[in-house]
This record gives structure tokens, C-alpha cells and sequence, in this order.
């Protein structure tokens, strides 16, 4: 019984956790050189202006502009070039088509080429996905996962997905227990309901 309460403590504490970097996650930066309103972030290295925007992509780019909108509901374009680097957070080679409506990005640019332009996107990181509940059930390695807000959530796993216990014991991610709590981590799937897990940890249901 002990040992149940102090895994409900560090599963709220966690939660909390997660919920403040969510938040702190869509936290976006707008504005234009000498432009300092609420919540702009600017660096001003030689020369030059460097715009970060932290939000939602608003539409698909296109093969010119990604467009972002924040937490506070405000958006800001960027210009996309043949040197615009794609990346997912964590590591790993991205193209501009990963980062769909929906998908959650940082983006670093620098100061518009034109009057009245767009900056210019250097790079964007796009977000991984991350879900924390319980297993409802696990069809070969596809999880169907009840979240901490009652949603019902899945979690696809293949050959390369690690699927880890305590003391980082591997398990096999086809044959998760029902009611055991996991989290897991990777990147979102094109249907942007599915998480490709790349790896999760695993709390194996306790009497």
C-alpha cells in the first residue's frame, strides 16, 4: 500500500511536470526588429535580427511560408528557402511536409529580405509527442491508452521501439499488460492521432 501511494505521488508530480513544459511549450515570440511588445524575444548579434516563434502550424507549408500561431492566439509567418533546416526535437532528419497542420514547432529565423517580408525560417524543430496513461489493450504492439484526461489514445510501436521497465529492463512492447501506465514518447504519425512510439517506459499493474 505504501509503495501504491508513493507511485500516485510521482505520477501527479509528473503530471504536473508535463502540463508546466506544455504551457511553457507554446509560449511564441513575435515581432519585428525594433518592435519590443509583451512577450517578443529578440538577439541581436552583428547586425542581425533573429525572430523565434513557438505554436501550432496553422496550414501545411507551402514550398515558400510557414505560418505558426501561439497560445495567445497570435500567428507570424515565415519565409521557407532551400537552406530551411527541418529537425525533430530530440534528433533526427525532418522535411518541410512533416511539419503538418496541427504539428506543434520552434522555428529560428532571421530578418525579412524584403521591406515588409516575411523572416526568414533557419531552422525548425518539430515537436515529439508524448502520452502518459494507462494500457486499455495492446494488439501486437499497438496500444490503445486511456490518458490522464480519459482520452482514448494509441500508441503504435515497431522492431526499433524500446519498451523498458524499472532499472531499465526491456520488455516485449507486443505483450504490455492491461493497466499497466506507461509513457511514451516519439514522433506523431501523419493522421496526427497516433503516436509512433520510439520508446516507453512501463509501470506493470501491482494487487
Amino acid at each position: 500500500m505504501l509503495y501504491a501511494r508513493k507511485r500516485i505521488l510521482q505520477l501527479a508530480v509528473l503530471l504536473a511536470a508535463v502540463g508546466s513544459l506544455t504551457v511553457a511549450g507554446v509560449a511564441m515570440a513575435h515581432g519585428g526588429p525594433g518592435h519590443h511588445a509583451r512577450g517578443v524575444t529578440h538577439h541581436r548579434a552583428i547586425h542581425h535580427h533573429y525572430y523565434y516563434a513557438t505554436g501550432w502550424v496553422t496550414a501545411s507549408p507551402s514550398a515558400t511560408t510557414l505560418s505558426v500561431r501561439s497560445l495567445s492566439g497570435r500567428a507570424q509567418s515565415f519565409a521557407i528557402t532551400t537552406s530551411t533546416k527541418f529537425v525533430y526535437g530530440g534528433g533526427g532528419s525532418a522535411t518541410a511536409a512533416d511539419a503538418r497542420l496541427g504539428a506543434v514547432v520552434s522555428v529560428r529565423g532571421t530578418a525579412p529580405t524584403t521591406s515588409g517580408g516575411n523572416p526568414v525560417a533557419t531552422k525548425v524543430i518539430i515537436g515529439l509527442g508524448q502520452i502518459t496513461g494507462m494500457v486499455l489493450s495492446d494488439s501486437s504492439g499497438t496500444l490503445k491508452v486511456a490518458d490522464t484526461q480519459g482520452f482514448t489514445r494509441t500508441v503504435a510501436t515497431t522492431s526499433s521501439s524500446v519498451c523498458q521497465q524499472r532499472r531499465k529492463t526491456t520488455v516485449d512492447c507486443d505483450s504490455i499488460a492491461q493497466g499497466s501506465i506507461i509513457t511514451a514518447r516519439g514522433r506523431i504519425a501523419s493522421d496526427g492521432t497516433t503516436l509512433n512510439a520510439s520508446r516507453i517506459h512501463v509501470v506493470p499493474p501491482r494487487s
